[in-house]
């Protein structure tokens, strides 16, 4: 599972690697509901997933790995589109 991490760095192309775990960790969302009552933009959310996990070691079957993205969107009617 991904981490919903925080970024609200003003320029989002400068290289920073976004931790999900240990003790540099980023700032979490639990749900998109947390982001929209803190007005959090999408822009601003970064998907973080860290292999291996603490207590296991990589191997060479790790080339071999398949990901799934399973996407929850947050959709909203009175979106204002400019043009």
């Amino acid at each position: 599972m991904s981490v919903k991490c925080i970024d609200v760095r003003k320029s989002h192309h400068k290289t920073k690697w976004l931790m999900p775990w240990g003790p540099n960790h980023c700032k979490k969302l639990k749900d998109f509901d947390e982001a929209v009552s803190r007005q959090i933009e999408a822009n601003d959310i970064v998907f973080a997933v860290h292999i291996p996990l603490p207590s296991k070691e990589m191997s060479p079957w790790f080339q071999f790995m398949l990901f799934i993205m399973q996407l929850d969107i947050a959709f909203k009617m009175d979106n204002d589109l400019s043009e």
